[in-house]
């Protein structure tokens, strides 16, 4: 492997009456893939993981028709679990509770499952898809906003709030492997 190439998904709907695990991709997102995979064009994949849920997903199999993938699901890819929290309708409340999340990453404050839990959690699912992954070609891996921002920021030693809050829907990091150096960053697909 050369390159695991960390995706967020692309633009969700936020609809209050779903779980945010279960928000699906707007009329855009097509689109925003569709650049997406363009701009990874320059990339050897010969695989592509994604989180379960259905936003992951999409992206992940809208990027890899490109390249002529199958889109394999990881369970532990998922978002930071905020299962049961209610809808946050204030961009600047969620961004408050997620300004939190990070500050207090040993705290469970928002969902069932600290940042560092979360990030352990996400860090392992990597490591198995790394694993299953075959020796030669890039890895891309279609996640979310919160554990990517986790990951990054332990690799990349940044501070993850205001990473998270530069990161656009679709983004991406790129690492080299095995040793995780940053190569690029791409806060968000115009």
């Amino acid at each position: 492997m050369n390159h695991l190439i960390l995706i967020r998904h692309a633009e969700t709907y936020p609809d209050p009456a779903l779980p945010s695990a279960e928000w699906p991709l707007t009329s855009t997102a097509v689109a925003q893939c569709i650049q997406l995979s363009r701009r990874l064009q320059g990339f050897r994949p010969a695989y592509v993981a994604a989180s379960p849920e259905p936003k992951a997903v999409r992206t992940a199999e809208l990027v890899a028709m490109r390249f002529d993938l199958d889109v394999l699901v990881y369970d532990g890819l998922h978002e930071h679990d905020r299962s049961g929290e209610p809808f946050i309708e204030s961009v600047a409340d969620f961004q408050s509770m997620m300004e939190a999340v990070f500050n207090h990453p040993d705290e469970c404050v928002y969902g069932t499952e600290s940042a560092v839990e979360a990030l352990e959690r996400f860090e392992m699912a990597v490591a198995d898809v790394l694993a299953d992954a075959p020796d030669e070609g890039d890895v891309f891996i279609v996640s979310h906003g919160t554990v990517n921002t986790l990951f990054c920021s332990r690799h990349m030693d940044v501070d993850p709030y205001p990473f998270w809050l530069a990161m656009g829907m679709p983004s991406y990091v790129v690492f080299t492997l095995p040793d995780y150096i940053v190569l690029e960053i791409v806060e968000d697909i115009d």
